[in-house]
């Protein structure tokens, strides 16, 4: 049996699976989502700009990709900040803001997957100055020059530090330092696990994890008083939810990984990390309703599902607890 199949039996054992139609329900959510963050992005960037720049990037699939991970990324955006107290107009902000964040992080890395250096897609000095205050004019007019998938991208930076800075409002707290340095952090180490041969597990964990905690570390930018110790335990929780996910994504490309020469943390175990990642998993989710009351985390385990490829592993998972009842 494949890690794949046996991670999801122990998920499922522990009831960290949705049943079939809570996913299905949950794709409908991520399409109606998805379809309403790309018109936005389309009109912010300049539609032109946003068509030429998918069509240098991807193949003629790139829009229906970008949408899936544009709603799945608001959806779990919503897991992660569900156990920070947020009004509802401030949840809504930062879901969307997460989701604007996994849509750049999904072109960046297409581009650098393709051999491209990151730093002729988003030099540092640009990517800096689009992140500070001073953007103002002069990052709408470097963000109008190079090529499609340039612009497309600086434009896309542009408008998510700027949705940043608003949600941040006028302060300029530990809060908003801490943000900035896990998104320099995550520009930091995209392409460096690629380049290692092999890849330290730290490497790879590290650069995994950061997305993740750059979709859910703002939403403390938006609560008006809080303790230090509060959004350092969330932080901390996030890395370990961002660990599990990375996890999950090598049970699922094992065999790819393992022909292509990939890293992958199950084929770096010496022994079966299955049972102590579902225990991890279900450890994650009894903190996160610890905090979040009584939420639901379909969400989330609807992206569990998503990870492992569809709701086929659903079916595959339920006659193996069958048959082994």
């Amino acid at each position: 049996m494949s890690t794949r199949a046996r991670l999801a039996r122990e998920l499922a054992a522990q009831g960290l699976l949705p049943s079939r139609e809570t996913y299905i329900t949950c794709q409908r959510e991520v399409e109606a989502r998805g379809e309403a963050l790309l018109d936005r992005l389309a009109s912010v960037t300049g539609r032109r700009t946003w068509r030429r720049g998918l069509a240098k990037i991807g193949d003629a699939n790139l829009p229906l990709d970008c949408r899936r991970v544009a709603g799945f990324g608001e959806l779990l955006t919503r897991f992660l900040i569900a156990p920070v107290p947020l009004d509802d107009l401030s949840r809504d902000e930062v879901a969307r803001l997460g989701a604007l964040a996994n849509v750049i992080v999904a072109l960046f890395d297409l581009v650098v997957d393709s051999g491209t250096d990151r730093r002729a897609i988003l030099p540092r000095p640009l990517f800096a100055l689009l992140a500070s205050r001073r953007a103002g004019w002069l990052g709408t007019i470097i963000s109008s020059a190079g090529g499609a998938r340039v612009r497309l991208i600086a434009r896309l930076v542009r408008d998510y530090f700027k949705t940043l800075r608003s949600l941040a409002g006028h302060r300029s707290d530990a809060v908003l330092q801490d943000v900035l340095r896990a998104i320099v952090r995550m520009y930091e180490l995209e392409g460096r696990g690629r380049n290692e041969t092999p890849a330290s597990r730290s490497t790879v964990l590290r650069k995994s994890a950061f997305p993740l905690v750059v979709m859910g570390l703002p939403a403390w930018l938006a609560v008006p008083h809080h303790g230090r110790a509060a959004m350092r335990a969330h932080r901390r929780w996030l890395f370990k939810t961002a660990r599990f996910i990375r996890w999950v994504d090598d049970a699922a490309d094992e065999a790819l990984d393992a022909r292509d020469q990939h890293p992958n943390l199950f084929l770096a175990c010496r022994r079966d990390a299955v049972p102590a990642v579902a225990k991890r998993a279900g450890l994650l989710i009894t903190d996160w309703h610890r905090h979040a009351g009584r939420e639901s985390c379909d969400g989330f385990t609807s992206c569990v599902v998503s990870w492992f490829g569809g709701p086929d592993i659903l079916e595959e998972t339920r006659a193996q607890i069958h048959d082994a009842g």
